[in-house]
């Protein structure tokens, strides 16, 4: 079994009026790095999704006209009777 320590950081105190954060530890600096890409990663997603939803939905229209417009022209041939 493992055993997590840590050391004790400095601590000063923050003046209030200054508005002044401690400096950032290195776990925190990771957090903020991949926090960061994090979010810029699920825009990035999103955006495909939403590109792709788009493209299929123009493949899906195409499709249906193009069925449309097959049935109504075997449906004009087949009421014309022979044209022999």
């Amino acid at each position: 079994m493992t055993t997590t320590t840590t050391r004790a950081r400095e601590v000063r105190p923050v003046e209030p009026e200054l508005h002044e954060l401690p400096a950032l530890s290195t776990t925190d600096r990771l957090a903020v790095a991949l926090g960061a890409q994090l979010i810029l990663w699920s825009e990035r997603h999103r955006r495909h999704r939403a590109d792709r939803a788009v493209r299929a939905d123009r493949a899906a229209a195409a499709q249906a006209e193009a069925a449309t417009a097959s049935r109504d022209a075997f449906e004009q041939r087949a009421w014309a009777g022979p044209t022999w």
